[in-house]
């Protein structure tokens, strides 16, 4: 069993099963968009990096205030620069000029929308060209506005986090709520353009407004973790709450009822996921534990940024060449979607991403 102690003592250690996780996302991912996303649950792989985002980020600030007494937020910005830009500015430099050459549209917008964090709104409201490589930067742009609000409102409440956990629920049940106005709205063709954008699903989906609470349900099972470890210790961490969140993660999956698919699935998914990562974490080891600490899945979590920026511009890319409307064709199209995606993350965290970790380590990047 990890050290029980953990709970009550949030410090920087490093938790190798969370890359597991990551890796397991990222597959998803990866897969849902090679093709098979008719029966890999791609979406599901995105519901679980916003639930160990909230809850890494949110043990991190616990961490550091718990150090020093505050929250430095300029440092807290720094470090999310560093840690975000340089690959995105890669693979503007890579796919902007391959995609002109391949005959896709790429305007000044277009990047604009990548480098500001706003592909999802643009996405939703305006829309990218055929075989463009910016649509998936959305849910990085859901992340980045979350994290401008986000530390602002931990450090007004740094002194008493008890105080915090109330707001934070309160905030994931009016986004839930907000999910319900939007689905009843934004349903068939006549749907109001200002309030759904061009189509009513991808405005639930993608908008930060009604899906950033995925990353909210992963940062209150920080904050509740932290200030009632041996409550959540009794009520979330052990077996029985493993296998119900197993049970319900999977039964979202099952129901396809769309107006259910529309709302409460993301609440369910990110409440379900948060309490197996707190069993994975702080729970008996478990052969899934040991699973998710293999070296293989650490690099694969280690590369999951980078992969997920180039997956999708990769397919793109190969779709242009081919002009193939409907994706990645056969098996050679396959192979080559994960061996270059996997050849440009490796690349890219190699020679990128780590050499900038130094820097970042200067301003208390862990």
């Amino acid at each position: 069993m990890n050290n029980p102690a953990s709970l009550e003592s949030v410090s920087f250690r490093y938790l190798p099963a969370l890359d597991g996780l990551r890796a397991i996302a990222i597959m998803l991912v990866l897969f849902a968009h090679a093709g098979l996303g008719h029966i890999v649950p791609g979406g599901l792989g995105v519901i679980i990096f916003f639930v160990i985002s909230g809850f890494l980020i949110s043990r991190l600030m616990i961490a550091e205030i718990a150090a020093t007494g505050t929250l430095n937020i300029h440092r807290f910005y720094l470090r999310r620069i560093l840690r975000l830009f340089p690959a995105l500015l890669l693979l503007l430099a890579v796919f902007t000029p391959l995609s002109l050459a391949l005959g896709v549209t790429v305007t000044p917008a277009h990047i604009f929308s990548a480098v500001f964090y706003v592909a999802n709104y643009y996405h939703m409201y305006i829309g990218y060209p055929a075989y463009s490589p910016f649509p998936i930067l959305w849910s990085l742009a859901v992340e980045e506005h979350f994290y401008i609000v986000f530390p602002f409102l931990v450090r007004a409440f740094q002194r008493d986090f008890r105080k915090l956990l109330p707001w934070l629920g309160g905030m994931a049940g009016a986004i839930l709520l907000w999910r319900f106005v939007l689905n009843a709205h934004c349903q068939g063709a006549d749907a109001p353009y200002v309030l759904c954008g061009l189509t009513g699903g991808a405005r639930i989906y993608k908008g930060s407004d009604s899906i950033m609470d995925c990353i909210l349900i992963g940062a209150i099972m920080a904050f509740a973790l932290h200030r009632h470890p041996q409550l959540i210790r009794r009520l979330f961490i052990n077996r029985p709450a493993f296998w119900a969140g197993a049970a319900i993660l999977l039964s979202t999956l099952l129901i396809r009822e769309e107006n259910f698919r529309a709302t409460l699935r993301y609440t369910l998914q990110s409440a379900a996921s948060a309490v197996l990562i707190v069993n994975i974490l702080f729970g008996n080891r478990t052969l899934l534990t040991r699973m998710l600490e293999h070296p293989w899945l650490i690099m694969i979590g280690r590369w999951s940024y980078a992969l997920y920026l180039f997956h999708f511009a990769v397919a793109m890319a190969i779709g242009a060449w081919r002009r193939e409307p409907h994706g990645l064709q056969g098996v050679q199209d396959i192979a080559l979607y994960f061996g270059l995606t996997f050849l440009l993350a490796a690349l890219t965290y190699h020679g990128v991403e780590k050499p900038v970790q130094a820097l970042r380590r200067r301003f208390r990047a862990h």
